[in-house]
């Protein structure tokens, strides 16, 4: 879903090396990405080793109650 999305609005090809999801961990990590330049798509405008996102539970929790 990431590389059509991706593609998409790029123009060119996005590769997408590996996407891992943790819901008990709340954490979500994207590794690999590559853009292809649509204008010369032998090369790659970004090249992105890996993006890490994670969240605190009890912070998520909070929010959720209102409380805090």
């Amino acid at each position: 879903m990431i590389e059509y999305v991706g593609t998409q609005v790029n123009g060119a090809e996005v590769n997408v090396g590996h996407l891992n999801t943790s819901f008990l961990r709340a954490s979500l990590e994207i590794g690999g990405i590559e853009v292809t330049d649509k204008n010369k798509p032998e090369r790659n405008l970004v090249e992105v080793g890996s993006i890490k996102f994670k969240m605190l539970w009890d912070a998520l929790l909070r929010a959720k109650s209102g409380g805090g």
